[in-house]
């Protein structure tokens, strides 16, 4: 479990960081299922569970692509 020790080091409930990440995984879905579908390598029907979308974006650092997701994203956003 991710969210107690989030919320401990932010002093927030565990609840309050599982919205937040309802939220983020909304807004990506919304927004940048572009981006999410070429992180996974392929297409994605439905947004992903919270809990595998950290293990999308944990995956993706730890193969080294961040610089290049951030890049893209920055380029996005101009």
């Amino acid at each position: 479990e991710v969210y107690m020790p989030v919320a401990e080091k932010y002093n927030c409930s565990w609840e309050s960081v599982e919205r937040s990440m309802r939220s983020l995984r909304d807004m990506i879905w919304k927004n940048h299922l572009e981006q999410l579908c070429a992180m996974t390598g392929f297409e994605l029907k439905e947004p992903p569970q919270e809990s595998y979308l950290l293990e999308i974006f944990a995956t993706y650092i730890k193969h080294g692509n961040l610089d290049q997701a951030l890049q893209e994203l920055e380029e996005e956003n101009e």
